[in-house]
C-alpha cells in the first residue's frame, strides 16, 4: 500500500507567497501475509516513522532544491512547452502508477463566532484519478470523505470497520454514481 500525503511547507520555510506552498511525501506499508490482519497500531507506527524521516527540514529542503534546479536548468528552459508538458505527464503517470490512495487534509477550520454557530457539518471532496481520502475538522467533528473513480468500495468499508472495531463512533453517508445515473436513468 502506498499513500501520498501532503506536507504544508510553510511550517518549515517562511513564505509570503499566496500560492499553494506544499510538497507530498509517499508512505509505504507492506501487509504481513502470514497473519490474518495487521495490527492497526503497528501500521500506524510504521507510517509515523516514515513520515517523521521524510518531513525533516533537511529532507524537504533537498527535495525543493532538486525541483528548483530542474525548473531553472538552462536545458529545461530551452525545451518547447509541449515537450515539457509531455515529459511531466509521463513522470506523473509513472509516479502515480504504484500509488494506492492520496490524502488531502484541510485541517481544522474555524469561522468567526457569529457564523460558527450556524455550521453543523463541513465536507470537502476532490476529483480523483485514484482513490482520494479527504479530511477536514470543524468544532468537535472530523469529517473524512473518499472519492474514487472506481465503483468498488472496499477501501471505505475497511476504513469504517477499523474505526468501529476500535470503538470510534462513525456516521456513514454514501453516494454512488453509475453510468445510468449520469445518463439520467433511475436504478
Amino acid at each position: 500500500m502506498a499513500v501520498s500525503v501532503p506536507v504544508n511547507l510553510r511550517q518549515f520555510f517562511p513564505s509570503n507567497s499566496a500560492r499553494n506552498f506544499f510538497s507530498t511525501t509517499r508512505l509505504i506499508y507492506t501487509t504481513n501475509e502470514n497473519e490474518a490482519a495487521d495490527d492497526i497500531a503497528a501500521i500506524g507506527q510504521t507510517l509515523k516513522e516514515q513520515f517523521q524521516q521524510q518531513i525533516t527540514p533537511e529532507s524537504l529542503e533537498e527535495k525543493l532544491r532538486t525541483l528548483i534546479a530542474f525548473e531553472y536548468s538552462p536545458f529545461t528552459r530551452m525545451v518547447f512547452r509541449p515537450i515539457k508538458d509531455f515529459v511531466l505527464k509521463l513522470v506523473n503517470y509513472i509516479s502515480n502508477r504504484n500509488l494506492t490512495i492520496a490524502i488531502s487534509n484541510l485541517g481544522k477550520v474555524t469561522f468567526p463566532d457569529p457564523i460558527n454557530g450556524y455550521i453543523k457539518k463541513m465536507y470537502f471532496h476532490t476529483s480523483a484519478v485514484r482513490p482520494q481520502f479527504c479530511a477536514i475538522s470543524h468544532g468537535e467533528h472530523l469529517t473524512v470523505s473518499f472519492t474514487s473513480p472506481f465503483v468498488d468500495s472496499t477501501i471505505e468499508e475497511q476504513f469504517v470497520r477499523v474505526l468501529t472495531d476500535a470503538g470510534v463512533a462513525v456516521t456513514v453517508a454514501a453516494n454512488k454514481v453509475t453510468s445510468e445515473d449520469l445518463e439520467g436513468e433511475s436504478s
